[in-house]
């Protein structure tokens, strides 16, 4: 029978040496709405469908959608009005943290090339992923029609 996760997960901090910490939860309804709101609210007002994303010349469809999610990175967050995303150090997961302005609370984000060649998908709460992903399927259709014309 296999392993749940966060019995895993809590197993292998206590063989690290560390005080369990439980990482592994659903995330709060709350949360995950006020998010949503504010990644809708920042599309519309970064208008990121309409922005042009710079794509080398002869660019694999997987160079492309990963030059979208860069472009995406750099460009969006400028737009949250009630987070901010943050750098990780190191490598692993989280690639960025996605802070709430009012109380601090602190949200995983990982953007994930995929290896069929489709638009990056982010990982974090499932509202957020359905709306980003739809944007960045967009972005990338039309970086890859761009690509192609050159």
């Amino acid at each position: 029978m296999p392993t749940p996760l966060v019995d895993y997960d809590r197993e292998l901090q206590i063989r690290e040496g560390l005080t369990p910490t439980e990482l592994i939860a659903e995330w709060d309804n709350t949360a995950v709405n006020e998010i949503s709101a504010d990644f809708s609210a920042a599309m519309t007002n970064s208008q990121m469908t309409q922005q042009v994303v710079p794509i080398r010349p002869g660019s694999s469809n997987q160079s492309v959608g990963n030059q979208v999610a860069d472009f995406f990175t750099l460009q969006f967050p400028a737009f949250l009005a009630k987070h901010v995303s943050r750098a990780c150090s190191g490598a692993g997961y989280p690639d960025k943290i996605l802070v709430c302005k009012l109380d601090k609370q602190p949200f995983p984000l990982e953007l994930k090339q995929r290896p069929d060649g489709m638009p990056p998908i982010l990982i974090g709460a499932p509202l957020i992923s359905q709306v980003i992903e739809t944007i960045l399927r967009r972005v990338s259709k039309l970086a890859q029609i761009h690509n192609a014309n050159q």
